[in-house]
């Protein structure tokens, strides 16, 4: 699997940016397929960890751990509540973060997928929660994932006027809630790694002074079917009134296999089936 920048698709207007993508797989490679599937076990469980605690070694091992994984990945289901499907959305959010990690080096600190305490209900929060630098000073980038493959321009889940979860409306609140992103990275600093905690009050003490420092990035980013792409995807996300401290960075990754199809198939083989 390869994640490719388009530089066709790559658009500026002021402070405010897109970057479309193409993520490279096929359904028929079992190599490429085990390869994600391996990086998607990672997001909701630590192997290696875990390995280290168990009181088994050898096949009995291999079997706890099995067992461990299958109930922590959670499973395709066709019976999602109001047609929410776990799997898909949660694959879009690893998507976005592997997309992050690799064009913009944007740090992850904190695992929410790995945290859930039920793996078939949804996570709460924002999406995603990512530190960049900038020239060594910390930039906070806020997330908010969306899985479409919905025939019209733009999709619902970017341009839907009444639905405030709809990229167009989420994101602007969002960055406009000093309040939600306070408590945000309140969570974060409970429960980030000792060695990333003083890093966590630098970002929450530039938020909170009275002339806040901190760059916010609000990063919409749609898993996109390739075949019912338009540059119209964009809806009015770059014409966010934008400044050196407020910014939008839309990221949509366009995929040419059937996303439930790779989606259902990639968490089947994380799940060991």
């Amino acid at each position: 699997m390869t994640i490719k920048l388009d530089n066709k698709e790559v658009v500026t207007n002021e402070h405010n940016r897109y970057y479309g993508f193409d993520l490279c797989i096929s359904l028929d490679n079992e190599a490429e397929i085990n390869n994600l599937a391996n990086k998607v076990k990672k997001f909701y469980t630590d192997l290696e960890s875990l390995s280290e605690k168990l009181p088994v070694t050898g096949p009995l091992e291999t079997v706890m751990l099995e067992n461990l994984i299958k109930h922590r990945v959670p499973e395709w289901s066709d019976n999602g509540i109001d047609n929410f499907q776990v799997v898909r959305s949660e694959f879009g959010e690893i998507i976005a973060q592997l997309t992050l990690m690799d064009y913009f080096e944007t740090e992850f600190h904190l695992n929410r997928l790995k945290r859930k305490e039920i793996p078939m209900l949804p996570t709460r929060g924002i999406d995603f929660l990512g530190i960049e630098f900038d020239n060594e000073i910390p930039v906070l980038v806020l997330g908010e994932v969306k899985v479409s493959t919905e025939k019209r321009n733009p999709p619902g889940v970017v341009h839907n006027p009444g639905d405030d979860g709809c990229l167009e409306i989420r994101i602007p609140h969002l960055l406009s809630d000093q309040e939600k992103i306070t408590s945000e990275l309140a969570y974060y600093l409970e429960n980030v790694s000792a060695d990333k905690k003083e890093l966590y009050i630098d970002i929450f003490n530039r938020l909170t002074n009275e002339e806040s420092t901190l760059v916010i990035i609000g990063n919409p980013f749609l898993l996109r079917d390739a075949e019912a792409y338009s540059i119209e995807d964009l809806g009015n996300l770059l014409e966010y009134d934008s400044n050196e401290y407020q910014k939008v960075r839309f990221v949509i990754v366009k995929i040419a296999e059937d996303i439930n199809k790779l989606s259902k198939k990639v968490y089947d083989m994380a799940r060991g089936e």
